[in-house]
């Protein structure tokens, strides 16, 4: 099981990530679990983090997605997710990342956010009374 939290109302869990097509570099991430999304995606305060420039992303394919906030752009890019356990097991998922080209809003601060693609690995758990968050292997 993997332990996360709430903050601000909102499921959350820590989680290392790499991208290593663009950067040697890990970042230790928190990550939304937002079991409303479909994708993961990575903001741009993270790539910053990684070492990722501007000009890394320009190679890169793009996909359109729609959002609650209307079209976004996101870049592809292959990556790696690590959970670790209660029992301090490492859980290392690789997916296809989509990467935000640009701020979410004006303030440019947005959270990380666990989407389906691969929250669907997990029996997703949340008890806002006890302030419980938790991915489980299903």
């Amino acid at each position: 099981m993997i332990e996360g939290f709430l903050r601000g109302g909102s499921p959350r869990v820590y989680a290392r990530l790499w991208l290593p097509d663009l950067s040697p570099r890990s970042a230790e991430v928190e990550f939304v679990v937002d079991t409303g999304a479909a994708v993961t995606v990575i903001q741009l305060g993270v790539l910053a983090e990684l070492g990722v420039r501007a000009d890394d992303l320009r190679q890169l394919p793009v996909e359109r997605n729609i959002a609650m906030s209307g079209i976004v752009i996101h870049a592809l890019a292959r990556g790696a997710i690590e959970f670790v356990s209660e029992d301090d097991n490492p859980l290392r998922l690789r997916l296809q990342m989509r990467l935000a080209l640009e701020p979410p809003s004006e303030t440019g601060a947005a959270p990380s956010v666990l989407g389906m693609n691969l929250l669907s690995n997990f029996r997703v758990v949340v008890s806002v009374p006890e302030g419980l968050v938790a991915l489980e292997s299903p």
